[in-house]
């Protein structure tokens, strides 16, 4: 799916993230991004240290406005498959000389032997994150490669999905790390009560030049609680467009407690005395989230280990 009209609608986002409440972090978080600053050699720009919150009510309007082509969140367990999108009529730009009807999406649970999606097996559910290669098709490397593979890497994973007027249609599903890298958003709605994430700083270890924990332990699960310091990117091919405006599942006050800045304290505490890098926070307050199903209502713990 094309996301050129979601494009058009992102200034009206980030214009209504700046106008809504902002987020004052620790000064110790400030002090540390400001030292990878020195670290790397160049300053950001003032923007990265201001904060706001996105409400999925307007981010939700800007997509409607945008005919829905936003990333659509999708998930699976070895006997289910998960769309929990809102009811909508996605409509699809035409590519070249083909264009694509209207789809009236409807939210569902499906099992993955229920005949409205066929037969889905496991291997085939872990191969739906393999198809970031075709994103890669125009690398210098990867153009290098012979025809007859690029050709195979190109064959898109489809999944028949059932429709809101009763019919079933074929859907391409793309790498999950569009709108998520976590899986976190996924067991929240789930309502699983407790919820263990393992991160791995990808390229290098935790102390290695960029990767300190404070920073990461904020990229890791700020956007769960609605911050961003930048608005949506521009760059539609960006895998970062889903994760900044979809993630919002907890209240960030949960229990009367910035809990940005609980999280942060807690890592530099852990990090500076030599422990394991675990942070836990209680009771948090889930939030109706329409891009994942979640109802407000629900609480849960959260524990995120830094490997």
């Amino acid at each position: 799916r094309l996301l050129r009209r979601f494009q058009e609608a992102v200034a009206d986002i980030n214009a209504a993230a700046v106008n809504q409440s902002t987020v004052e972090l620790s000064p110790f978080f400030i002090e540390r991004w400001q030292a990878l600053e020195e670290m790397w050699g160049f300053t950001f720009p003032p923007s990265y240290l201001e904060f706001y919150q996105m409400s999925p009510e307007v981010v939700l309007e800007a997509a409607k406005k945008s005919g829905w082509q936003v990333p659509v969140p999708a998930f699976a367990t070895p006997e289910e498959i998960h769309m929990p999108f809102v009811d909508a009529t996605m409509e699809f730009d035409p590519v070249s000389n083909v264009t694509a009807e209207p789809l009236n999406f409807k939210p569902f649970v499906a099992g993955t032997t229920d005949p409205a999606v066929g037969m889905v097996t496991l291997e085939r559910l872990l191969a739906f994150g393999t198809a970031l290669v075709p994103l890669l098709l125009n690398d210098e490397a990867v153009s290098a490669l012979p025809q007859e593979f690029k050709d195979l890497l190109s064959v898109p994973l489809e999944l028949n999905i059932p429709t809101s007027d009763n019919s079933q249609r074929s859907m391409a599903f793309a790498d999950g790390g569009y709108n998520d890298r976590s899986g976190i958003p996924a067991l929240v709605s789930l309502k699983c009560p407790t919820i263990v994430s393992v991160l791995f700083p990808t390229g290098g270890g935790i102390n290695s030049l960029g990767r300190d924990p404070v920073i990461w332990i904020f990229n890791s699960i700020a956007g769960l609680f609605g911050v961003t310091n930048r608005g949506i990117p521009l760059n539609a091919a960006s895998f970062s467009v889903g994760m900044d405006y979809g993630l919002h599942m907890f209240d960030l006050f949960s229990n009367g407690e910035n809990q940005l800045n609980k999280a942060i304290e807690i890592i530099r505490k852990q990090h500076e005395a030599g422990n394991p890098l675990i942070v836990t926070l209680e009771n948090l307050d889930v939030i109706a989230n329409p891009f994942w199903g979640t109802e407000a209502g629900e609480k849960g713990d959260l524990t995120i280990i830094l490997a």
